[in-house]
């Protein structure tokens, strides 16, 4: 708590450890591990080459900054200054390398109450759903990570909440997954990757996993992520200087307006009302011109592109009843869109402890700063966020 508001980080990181693939990867599938060659600033990983998860890429790719399909570090990670600074601004936690206590640490120093926890820097679960992977091996890795997160979270569970980590694998093994983790660490969500293959999110075989997430009362988080392909970072990612930037200021909030448009115009969010969504690390000052434009789309004079709707509600409808965005705290636009939201659906995230983050001092700090009302400020920091997740975020 801090001033008087109770604070949901409603997306935050966990940031894996080196030998988390040593011990938490089961007995059959340990010598197909991933092995990690160089843990970056404590941030990232670079994996060993030349196996079925990371085989040799061709010269061209691996040149410095380069990136292509599968590889293990991309320009956007190359640069020095990524991680250079991570010592001064994490201190305690990153000389603890991250621990749980640490994290719990810096929550009781900044105000935080609780966090949700994405998966970090160094995860490989969700670049290894690929065609030419053994489904059983990426669902071995999946268990290992969410078996670990688990473990972390259990040093303090009511304030440190699990994430269902899924790989891009078929829809009757996350279904799987995410009742295991569920039942075994009270997940409060699931992070939700890219359909396999052709596949998208409005096919009918994806219909079990919402169903699931129905009965489980479990929001499904997007996190930058693409509902179909190709990613739009794609687009610069292979090419350095500034560049890296571009690739940045494109990536999850492109993503994540693309993601939710999907949800909605392919008819998810109307088939499955009881679903409910959010859009992560991709700042809120979007939704007012995103939704409106949606509507017009539906309604307005833009509506001259179909004549066969299948929403009977408007796109802006189906936001208020189902949709959740994450601010950071610092944004230039978040007044405006907590005026047109009546500061509702907006959550607030503090994106600890990547990099990029704000300073941790600082995350707080300025959403507290921005020019909104105390009661917007206290449904941004506790009561959206209580509803986007329910009643586990409160155990």
């Amino acid at each position: 708590m801090r001033d008087g508001f109770k604070v949901i980080d409603a997306d935050a990181h966990l940031q894996e450890p080196d030998d988390l693939w040593s011990e938490y990867v089961e007995p059959e599938f340990y010598d197909r591990r991933p092995r990690v060659k160089e843990y970056v600033g404590k941030t990232f990983f670079r994996y060993e080459e030349g196996n079925e998860l990371f085989p040799k890429e061709p010269e061209a790719a691996t040149a410095p900054g380069g990136v292509a399909p599968g590889s293990t570090t991309s320009a956007l990670f190359s640069s020095p200054r990524f991680v250079r600074d991570q010592e001064t601004k994490y201190g305690h936690a990153w000389e603890a390398t991250w621990s749980p206590e640490s994290r719990l640490k810096d929550m009781d120093s900044y105000g935080w109450d609780k966090q949700v926890m994405i998966t970090g820097a160094g995860s490989v679960i969700n670049r290894v759903g690929k065609s030419d992977v053994d489904p059983a091996l990426v669902m071995a890795l999946a268990r290992a990570y969410n078996n670990w997160a688990g473990d972390f979270a259990s040093t303090d569970p009511s304030r440190l909440k699990v994430v269902v980590t899924l790989p891009t694998a078929d829809v009757e093994q996350q279904i799987i997954e995410t009742r295991r983790c569920v039942e075994r660490f009270d997940a409060v969500t699931i992070n939700m990757p890219s359909p396999k293959g052709e596949s998208m999110w409005h096919d009918e075989h994806h219909q079990a996993l919402w169903e699931t997430c129905v009965e489980l009362d479990l929001p499904v988080s997007l996190h930058g992520t693409n509902g179909v392909g190709p990613d739009v970072r794609r687009r610069y990612g292979h090419l350095k200087g500034s560049f890296v930037a571009l690739t940045h200021v494109l990536g999850n909030t492109l993503e994540d307006m693309m993601s939710l448009a999907h949800f909605i115009f392919t008819g998810i969010l109307e088939k499955h009302p009881d679903l409910r969504i959010s859009c992560l690390e991709g700042n809120a000052g979007w939704v007012p011109f995103w939704v409106s434009r949606m509507d017009d789309h539906v309604v307005g004079r833009q509506s001259v592109f179909d004549d066969e709707s299948i929403l009977p509600l408007k796109p802006s409808d189906y936001f208020f009843r189902q949709c959740f965005v994450a601010a950071d705290g610092d944004e230039g636009a978040l007044n405006f869109a907590t005026q047109w939201t009546k500061g509702e659906r907006i959550v607030w995230n503090t994106d600890y402890p990547h990099p990029d983050a704000p300073d941790p001092d600082k995350a707080l700090a300025d959403l507290l700063a921005q020019p909104i009302s105390d009661s917007d400020k206290r449904k941004i920091l506790w009561d959206n966020p209580v509803q986007l997740y329910g009643n586990r975020i409160l155990t």
